[in-house]
Order: structure tokens, then C-alpha cells, then sequence
């Protein structure tokens, strides 16, 4: 006898339990799905077997490779220290002031303790740091929080949506952290205030918000075509061979085949990293295979700033920034529309590589 598992068919969107019991193998034709009576196990002769004596239990979660990764999520105003109003922020300058400023106010240990986390627990889910204090730095295994400053989608000039302030703070967890965990944690978070690192003074108080807010809506919506409000940073070197110097050289100019062919070589480099960033962040190997990619510096969203002009984290600095626009598609090639959040890339927990999802009939 071997270890044979029990388990029913599962829908794309409902958990399941599962079973692990002993039973011969050659007996066994086929597992058939849970009905009206249960599991149950069908011999080669047509026969029913009572299911032997469970002694595992467990839940397991099961969804299509067509959906987006879905995770806890809490939405922060940003208000002046008197509450008068909203305290705005320059997206391509502050933005990663402002991620930072929240991840300090989170970290402190009357929030995390709060919560029933050890400073140990702090510095791997809220700061990042799954290393030792004073050792090389190490990527963070498990739950971790991701703080993504929302700059406002505004209406301009009767119809046209434009990206303006940052007004708001998307929360959201990534990895496998318990959602009453997350949960304890945006509600200890509410009313705090955030302080800048140059006066001790609050700069800000945060409240909980609606992310039905139309202001931040497009990053919520569903749809198919998604564009970056912020550039994704991709995870890795885009040139790492120096082709880009065989280019430039005017010392040994290269042919029009062979410019074409290091310019093709170059593009499926940045299209391989782009793909790469898709399911760093939780999408399937299949929506990344199948999404369609455009990319460049200068920005889809109109009041974008150029790549280049975004205060990013120094580890990130040596590599390349780019605006980008996915468009999810399925296996044959029809639209897919997919759900917000969408954020990939190098500093996607600091809000860098947001997207914001394009109306149907201006994609």
C-alpha cells in the first residue's frame, strides 16, 4: 500500500478540502469528484469502496492561470497635520518620499508589537529586510506589505484623464501574510501621522478611504489594457552584452542587417525582463506568455514624467526605467480584462511600475 491522495475536482474560484489516506493502488481505477454523497473511490470492476480512515487534513486554494493574484488591500488620504485638507505630493519627486514616510510609521513598535509581531517580523514584512541587521541584504521570503502612493486620475479639459498629485496610499500585502494579520494592521494604522525625515514635526495624518474614490478608480477597474502611471524598473540588466555600444561605434559602424539585429536583440532582452517582472508579481506563466508589450520612456498617461525623471531607491538606480503598456490577452488572442492592483518590477513595494487601467476605446 502507498499513500494515496483523495482530493475532488476543484472549481477555478472555490477552496477545497483534501484527504490523504493508504489504500492498494492496483485496485484502483480512477478518483472521481465529491457529489451529494461525499467522496467516495471507484474500483476497475465498477464497484464502490468506502474511503478508508482519513489521517491528513487540509485546505488547498485553486484558481484559473487566467487571474490576476488577488491580495488584502487598504486604501489612505493623505491630510494636512490640521485636517484642512489633502496634502499632495509631486509623483516623479516625492513619490518614493511618501512610500517611505508611510513604511516608517508602520514600522514603529507600538504598531507592530500591536499586531503580535516581533521587531524581527518588522523588518521582514514592513521594511524588507530578510537578513540579519549588518549583513548583505537578502530578498524577504513570506508575507510582505507593499506601500504604493496613488497619484490622482483627474478629469481635465471635459474629457481627458489626466495623472496629477499624489493624494493617496494604496496598502497591500504580497506573499502569503494572514489577512486578519492585514487586517489588524491597516486598523492600527488608521489616524496615525507620518513624519518627515528633515522635522520631527507630523506632515501628514492618514485616514482609511474608499477605493471607490473615482479620483484612483482606474486602478481598481477591470479591463484588458493597462498603462504605467509610474515606470517599471526591470529586474535586471537590459544590456548586459554592451550592444548598445556597437551602436554607438563610429570607429567600426555596423550594416543596416547588423543594426537591425542588435536593435532585435536588444528588444527581446527588455520583453524577456518584462515578462520575467510579470510573474515576480504573482500572474501566471501564462497570462506573461500571452500578454502583448509596448514600452519607452515617455509616458502613455498624459502628466507622466519622462522614466528618467523619477526619484527611484538606490539599489535600483543601475537599471533601467520604462514606461509600459500590457494588454492581457488569452491563448488565441482575445482581450482579457484583468483586475487591479497591477504593479511589477524592481520598487514595485514602493509604488514604482503602478498601472492604471486604460478605458476599452481609448486602448
Amino acid at each position: 500500500s502507498l499513500p494515496l491522495p483523495v482530493q475532488p475536482c476543484a472549481t477555478a474560484s472555490a477552496p477545497i478540502s483534501f484527504a490523504y489516506s493508504t489504500w492498494p493502488l492496483a485496485r484502483i481505477f480512477f478518483i472521481c469528484a465529491r457529489s451529494a454523497n461525499g467522496i467516495r473511490l471507484v474500483t476497475a470492476d465498477g464497484g464502490l469502496v468506502p474511503v478508508p480512515p482519513l489521517t491528513v487534513f487540509g485546505i488547498t486554494e485553486y484558481s484559473s492561470d487566467s487571474q490576476a493574484p488577488k491580495a488584502p488591500q487598504a486604501v489612505f488620504v493623505l491630510r494636512k497635520a490640521d485636517d484642512s485638507g489633502f496634502r499632495a505630493y509631486n509623483l516623479a519627486r516625492r513619490g518614493l518620499h511618501v512610500a517611505g514616510m508611510f513604511r516608517h510609521a508602520a514600522s514603529k513598535q507600538e504598531v507592530v508589537r500591536s499586531v503580535g509581531w516581533s521587531d524581527e517580523d518588522a523588518r521582514r514584512i514592513v521594511l524588507g529586510h530578510g537578513e540579519t541587521p549588518g549583513s548583505e541584504h537578502k530578498p524577504v521570503e513570506g508575507g510582505r506589505v507593499a506601500f504604493l502612493p496613488l497619484p490622482s486620475i483627474e478629469m481635465r479639459e471635459g474629457s481627458q484623464r489626466v495623472v496629477g498629485s499624489i493624494r493617496r496610499v494604496l496598502m497591500t500585502a504580497r506573499g502569503n501574510l494572514p489577512p486578519q494579520e492585514f487586517r489588524r494592521f491597516t486598523q492600527r494604522l488608521d489616524g496615525q501621522e507620518l513624519t518627515d525625515e528633515k522635522s520631527p514635526e507630523a506632515a501628514v495624518l492618514i485616514f482609511r478611504h474608499n477605493e471607490n474614490d473615482g479620483a484612483i478608480r482606474p486602478y481598481f477597474e477591470k479591463s484588458a489594457t493597462w498603462a504605467t502611471v509610474t515606470p517599471v524598473i526591470l529586474p535586471g540588466y537590459d544590456d548586459p552584452r554592451k550592444l548598445r555600444r556597437r551602436l554607438d561605434n563610429t570607429d567600426a559602424p555596423l550594416s543596416v542587417a547588423e543594426k537591425a539585429e542588435t536593435l532585435r536583440k536588444l528588444d527581446a532582452r527588455i520583453e524577456h525582463l518584462l515578462r520575467k517582472a510579470i510573474v515576480q508579481s504573482g500572474f501566471s506563466e501564462a497570462m506573461a506568455r500571452c500578454a502583448a508589450l509596448d514600452w519607452r520612456s515617455t509616458g502613455y498617461w498624459p502628466g507622466t514624467a519622462h522614466a528618467s525623471q523619477y526619484a527611484v531607491p538606490e539599489q535600483h538606480r543601475r537599471y533601467r526605467r520604462l514606461h509600459v503598456r500590457i494588454t492581457w490577452q488569452t491563448p488565441d488572442g482575445s482581450p482579457l480584462k484583468v483586475s487591479g492592483p497591477v504593479c511589477i518590477g524592481g520598487g514595485k513595494f514602493s509604488g514604482f511600475g503602478l498601472f492604471a487601467a486604460e478605458p476599452d476605446e481609448l486602448a
